[in-house]
């Protein structure tokens, strides 16, 4: 792993953060100073970046917040899981609030929002909600990471009228945000609109809706599940391959169709599903 840079010295800092507008302005980058600058969260880096929100350069702006978006430090727990402890999150969604209600430039608006997505608070959902309808289809998908964890009935309103977006990736994202990450959340509307969109003209789109149903172990697509199980398409999304299997292995008892003991019958002994 490559090291932090020196994340009291602010010319240091300067350098990183210099590097780190190269990564931005480059679509194929993995953003990978960007990374090491989340991990240096210390009151000065911090001071620096709250001041970049305020810069001239619209790049700077979006590093600001790319970078504001998970700053913190890596904490691993006995299971040897990793979670993030935030520097001082309510600073940090106060500073994106007030940067995001004076923005201008639209790829800073979609950074911006993308960073209180990761931070996930409530009390940034009203100024969420405010960009739903955005004519532009960068800040809209930005949006539904925004919402995507924000456990709130309006939230999920705004997801479920996203899953009929004009753009096939904000349609995929809603709808996977809706059927798997809400997969608690079992309404008749919900329902509705993940069944009306197994017939989107977008594959991922139609697999996302599809999972979430299968979630949900709605009847109405065991028919569906069963013609999309081709050897080959099993691969392509393995969350909607376990949310598949776990619908059939709980119902295989009421499934009448010649299909369904070959396909559970090609599951390796030891396969773990991903769902419950």
């Amino acid at each position: 792993m490559n090291p932090l840079p020196p994340c009291h010295d602010i010319n240091a800092i300067n350098y990183f953060i210099q590097q780190a507008c190269t990564e931005m302005a480059d679509d194929e980058s993995d953003w990978l100073v960007i990374q090491k600058l989340r991990r240096c969260s210390n009151q000065t880096v911090f001071t620096r970046l709250d001041y970049l929100l305020q810069s001239d350069q619209p790049i700077e702006r979006s590093v600001a917040a790319a970078v504001l978006g998970q700053f913190g430090v890596l904490v691993k727990d006995q299971k040897r899981m990793f979670s993030l402890a935030y520097f001082d999150k309510a600073k940090t969604v106060d500073r994106l609030l007030k940067a995001l209600a004076e923005e201008q430039d639209t790829q800073v608006i979609g950074n911006i929002i993308s960073a209180l997505g990761h931070l996930s608070d409530l009390t940034a959902l009203d100024a969420l909600l405010k960009f739903a309808n955005h004519p532009d289809e960068e800040i809209r998908f930005s949006v539904v990471h925004g919402l995507m964890n924000l456990n709130a009935d309006r939230a999920t309103q705004a997801l479920l009228i996203l899953m009929g977006d004009i753009d096939n990736d904000i349609r995929n994202w809603a709808t996977f945000a809706i059927g798997t990450i809400r997969e608690g959340d079992d309404t008749p509307q919900i329902r509705e609109a993940l069944f009306a969109n197994i017939n989107d003209p977008d594959e991922d789109t139609r697999f996302e809706a599809l999972a979430g149903l299968a979630l949900r172990r709605d009847r109405r697509i065991i028919t569906r599940i069963l013609d999309e199980t081709a050897p080959e398409d099993r691969l392509l999304h393995s969350h909607v391959w376990d949310a598949f299997l776990a619908m059939l292995q709980a119902l295989k008892d009421e499934i009448d169709d010649d299909r369904l003991a070959p396909l559970l019958n090609s599951v390796p002994a030891d396969y773990q599903h991903t769902n419950n």
